[in-house]
């Protein structure tokens, strides 16, 4: 299948006659990055907003809980972006210029903003780590 590009990755679809080994690389590749990486983030919502609520329910009297709270909410922003990223992917497979619109303004305003969501849940999992590791190693210490 010949592919026509204009000035960036995304090709514009062509007319021409397609094999049946094409059509069906074409429908995996359509499920598995448009369908998947947004299926994750809802459950990656859902699942963070269901961790914010009984976190805020039982308090945050204990220091794990006191870490998982903003874990969560870390994890809640980073799938909220996620999703939007992900949006960019969905409208190149109906309209491939307004996914470079997409693109660019994902590009220009969000696109460190995942990477600062993602560090912040690494340090968070490291104090949990390291919390833990001292609650085991130095148990009449632990408070």
């Amino acid at each position: 299948m010949a592919q026509i590009y204009l000035n960036s990755s995304y090709p514009l679809p062509t007319f021409f006659f397609q094999e049946p080994q094409d059509v069906v690389i074409n429908i995996i590749d359509l499920v598995i990055l448009c369908g998947l990486p947004p299926l994750l983030s809802v459950c990656g919502l859902l699942t963070n907003i269901l961790n914010i609520l009984v976190l805020s329910k039982y308090g945050l009297h204990e220091t794990t809980s006191f870490l998982l709270f903003p874990l969560s909410v870390s994890y809640l922003f980073f799938s909220i972006l996620q999703l939007i990223q992900r949006l960019q992917s969905i409208v190149a497979q109906f309209d491939p210029l307004l996914a470079m619109s997409v693109e660019s303004f994902f590009r220009v305003y969000i696109d460190t903003f995942p990477s600062y969501f993602v560090a912040i849940s690494n340090l968070h999992t490291t104090i949990i780590a390291v919390e833990r590791l001292v609650a085991v190693c130095f148990p009449l210490k632990m408070s």
